[in-house]
């Protein structure tokens, strides 16, 4: 996406985009579920993320410097610096290169999108600069894709007595079915709220 494939022509390219689509479809017809991600967000996001890394490795690099202080100093082994090197690693000069090629960057990867879409397997497109909202739009986007897959395989005939596909709406009675002592603790926690409540009114002439 960065290189190769940006740079071809657009013959090249469009021979690229029929391979993405020929796989995705072989997927559907071998019952593979393919879900297509893109997710895009703002500069002002990735700016403070990118600030936040920053950050932690100029932390994670003071703090490197005086383990390996210490260690010289007491005359211990070589310090476990592995955890700190990894917060390092969190970022590196390639993501200020991206970040000022915010705008190329996304009209490459919507490009992509675009001409590799299909009603059948559309892209879900999920905006991460909120990213509590971000988690929600996913699984609410994958929730209806699983869906529409399975309504699929049923109308295929795919599905038989051996391998049953099991709905959404039946796997959450079953993960989240509440046992009779779950609902047997939250009568008696509510009752003794109320007796709570009861008598604070009665004492305080509330």
């Amino acid at each position: 996406m960065y290189g190769n494939l940006n740079e071809l022509p657009d013959e090249a390219k469009k021979m690229r985009y029929d391979e993405f689509k020929t796989f995705d479809r072989k997927c559907r017809d071998e019952g593979v579920l393919f879900l297509k991600l893109l997710f895009v967000t703002n500069r002002d996001s990735i700016a403070r993320t990118l600030g936040k890394r920053l950050a932690q490795k100029m932390m994670a690099t003071d703090l490197m410097s005086w383990q390996r202080a210490c260690s010289s100093r007491s005359g211990g082994g070589a310090a476990d610096l592995e955890g700190l090197e990894a917060v390092s690693a969190h970022i590196d000069p390639t993501d200020f290169v991206a970040f000022n090629d915010y705008t190329r960057n996304l009209r490459i990867f919507s490009n992509f999108a675009l001409n590799t879409d299909c009603p059948d397997n559309p892209w879900v497109v999920v905006n991460t600069g909120d990213r509590f909202a971000a988690r929600k739009a996913l699984m609410q986007n994958f929730r209806s894709h699983l869906r529409n897959f399975e309504k699929r395989g049923e109308e295929k005939g795919e599905a038989s007595e051996q391998s049953r596909v099991v709905g959404i709406d039946e796997m959450m009675k079953t993960t989240f079915a509440r046992s009779w002592r779950h609902s047997l603790l939250a009568w008696l926690t509510l009752m003794g709220l109320l007796l709570l409540a009861f008598i604070y009114a009665d004492n305080t002439k509330w």
